[in-house]
């Protein structure tokens, strides 16, 4: 896709959430009349004590580490099958939920899982105020053993569970309209169509759209406030429907983001109403147990929150890089000073983080590496409290969002996104943002009486088209003199047990010598701990050429 296509596609996010119309003569309790019909009726949607949909088809895609921004070009499911169960036998009108699916890796994730074991979970899902979820086989982190039960989630976690839970459920219309006070009828366009009838539940935070002529569900809508995209749709869409025992139901089932990504894709083969459930399917881990889990938490009712959204809970958890709420603090930050002759440029690492901060000084400005979400609001009170500065520039390294999903925040607080000027556009819906912008041979620099920066990129860098390293040495280097490169995900030395992926480290040190990088420098990861790139060299069994720090071309002499 050219780039014309790519601002196409992020100039249509700022529409998508306004593209409502004024409401049909239909009303919000005529609407769920007709499409309960339609369904099936009521009597045979109330009669569905239980059941179960199995997907033989199951493929998820990822836009959060997508290699070219805006497009989920990365597989996370390559390939696998899933059943979701639901259970209504009880008194309650709570979700009960559980899901069991397998899965193969997609190949980016070798860098964690360097045999992409699959993966193998059943989860338990129950809303209401006492709900939880809890992973009672397995779990999607991509840095624990694949084997281990994660066991029960957190509460952000777990409200999206729920959310998901009662979007797919068969009952969900009925409770639309047990809920009358707080629907609304709505019509809405998508992809540019005629309206769609649409019924939207204040107090689920669902809107259901329906197929104009056959008024079955099309799409079940949750709409997130994503830090970069800002406000998106995430779309459940149903299609292909067939009849079982008098009741329609949809047996392809996919996520659509923003009307145009893609990230799940599902076909159902075989769905059972009323299926005989073992006893104890649907419950969690028992409270004696939980020590034997990785969470080692309680149950956690559903939380909604601002500071840990759905959007960002949605697509982490789906992308396997959920940890939770960060853990890191200002009272557990270790700063260091990693060369001597670079006073100015600190490494900052959170304990219990797994991304450090590359922050360098100058006489008018300070410049920071990555944004890692939460830990860019420690960074920016870190510069103010210890610096009695501000941050004025964010260097990021590439768009993935574990990295800089936080983004929001250095641009929040003045600071301008350093970034290929090809790329500008997957940032443009942050409020107020601004730009120092990269291209091939034309490096940002940036330096004072002391040090100097230069932000280089390439167009070749296989783990994302986006992606650039750091340069950082003094203001007029000598052949001997000191040079660091802050690099993200292609060499974490200290990081162990995922130190690097070959062919990212291989391609890393091409550029690099490419450069004209001197044989010997500092690399300061984004994860993991600073180590001399010699000893790269040893792991890969690279030759190096030898050349010394002037020898360095993009942007011109440094001195």
């Amino acid at each position: 896709m050219g780039l014309s296509a790519l601002v196409a596609f992020f100039l249509l996010l700022a529409s998508i959430v306004s593209s409502t119309v004024p409401p049909a003569h239909f009303s919000s309790s005529e609407i769920l009349g007709k499409a309960i019909e339609a369904s099936g009726g009521a009597d045979a949607l109330r009669g569905i004590n239980g059941i179960s949909y199995h997907s033989y088809l199951y493929r998820t895609q990822s836009l959060e580490e997508s290699k070219t921004p805006g497009i989920p070009d990365t597989g996370v499911a390559s390939s696998g099958s899933e059943t979701i169960s639901y259970d209504f036998s009880g008194n309650s009108s709570e979700v009960v939920q559980r899901i069991d699916k397998t899965y193969t890796l997609g190949n980016f994730w070798n860098f964690a899982r360097p045999n992409l074991d699959p993966v193998d979970v059943s989860i338990v899902v129950h809303g209401g105020s006492a709900g939880y979820g809890c992973y009672v086989k397995g779990n999607e982190h991509i840095f624990n053993d694949p084997s281990s039960a994660f066991g029960y989630t957190d509460g952000f976690l777990a409200d999206v569970l729920v959310r998901d839970a009662l979007r797919l459920s068969p009952k969900l219309l009925l409770q639309l309209q047990a809920n009358s006070q707080s629907t609304s009828a709505e019509s809405i366009t998508y992809h540019e169509t005629e309206p769609f009838p649409a019924v939207t539940d204040k107090s689920l935070k669902i809107t259901v759209i329906f197929d104009p002529e056959s008024f079955l569900p099309y799409l079940v809508r949750s709409y997130e406030d994503h830090l970069i995209f800002g406000r998106s749709t995430n779309d459940y869409v149903l299609t292909n429907y067939t009849e079982i025992g008098g009741i329609k139901f949809p047996r392809l089932v996919q996520i659509m983001y923003n009307e145009n990504s893609l990230l799940l894709h599902s076909l159902r083969d075989t769905i059972t109403i009323n299926p005989t459930f073992d006893f104890g399917f649907f419950d969690g881990i028992p409270l004696s147990q939980i020590g034997s889990t990785f969470s080692l938490s309680p149950p956690s009712a559903p939380v909604l929150s601002t500071e840990y959204g759905a959007a960002r809970v949605f697509e982490n958890n789906g992308n396997l890089v959920w940890y939770g709420p960060y853990p890191g603090s200002l009272a557990n930050l270790t700063v260091t000073r990693p060369v001597p002759e670079l006073p100015n440029l600190y490494h900052l690492d959170f304990e219990g983080s797994i991304y450090t901060c590359t922050v360098g000084v100058f006489d008018d400005s300070v410049m920071v590496t990555d944004a890692a979400p939460h830990q860019s609001k420690l960074v920016i009170k870190w510069v103010q409290e210890q610096l009695h500065r501000k941050v004025t520039h964010l260097l990021v390294t590439h768009h993935h969002h574990d990295h800089n999903y936080g983004a929001v925040d250095f641009v929040a607080a003045g600071a301008t996104l350093v970034v290929p000027e090809d790329y500008t556009y997957y940032w443009q819906a942050i409020p107020g943002v601004k730009f120092e912008t990269v291209a091939e041979g034309k490096p940002f620099k940036h330096k004072d009486s002391g040090m100097q920066v230069r932000a280089i990129w390439h167009n070749k860098f296989v783990h994302a088209d986006d992606w650039m390293y750091f340069v950082w040495t003094t203001a007029c280097p000598r052949a001997d003199s000191p040079m660091v490169a802050t690099i993200a995900d292609a060499w974490s030395p200290g990081f162990i047990g995922y130190e690097f992926d070959h062919l990212l480290a291989s391609q890393y040190l091409d550029l690099a010598r490419e450069d004209h990088m001197p044989h010997d420098y500092l690399v300061v990861p984004i994860h993991g701990t600073p180590h001399n790139v010699t000893d790269l060299y040893e792991l890969l069994g690279y030759a190096y050429p030898k050349y010394v720090t002037t020898d360095f071309l993009p942007g011109g002499h440094l001195c």
